[in-house]
């Protein structure tokens, strides 16, 4: 799925959801490690490339308000069985936007005949 533009309560803002590439690692992960300890076995040291490998075996949506990353989510199909939500971080800065129900309304856009867990 592409990009696709949402309508949210923010005046003036362009939401956008779209489909996680390797080309969005920077601010990806600058995101991520402004996070701190919580999310540091995602980025520190040989985790950081663990991780990669995780985001590019996974289904993973970025959220952005005009080109400023607001959060993503990961997930995965367990054969039909379900959808398991593995990660799904809003920046601290755009928190109580909605900004994660939008997030988890994707996964049920992309996987619509499994129900989703987290």
């Amino acid at each position: 799925m592409t990009a696709r533009p949402t309508h949210t309560k923010e005046l003036n803002a362009i939401i956008t959801i779209k489909k996680y590439t390797h080309a969005d690692d920077d601010r990806l992960f600058a995101m991520i490690e402004r996070e701190g300890d919580e999310w540091a076995g995602s980025w520190q040291g040989d985790n950081k490339a663990k991780y990669q490998k995780a985001l590019a075996n996974s289904a993973v949506y970025l959220v952005f308000k005009d080109e400023i990353l607001c959060g993503f989510v990961r997930c995965r199909d367990d054969d039909g069985f379900g959808v398991y939500v593995y990660d799904l971080l809003v920046d601290k800065n755009y928190r109580g936007k909605e900004y994660g129900r939008m997030l988890m309304e994707q996964c049920v856009v992309i996987f619509p005949t499994v129900r989703c867990m987290l």
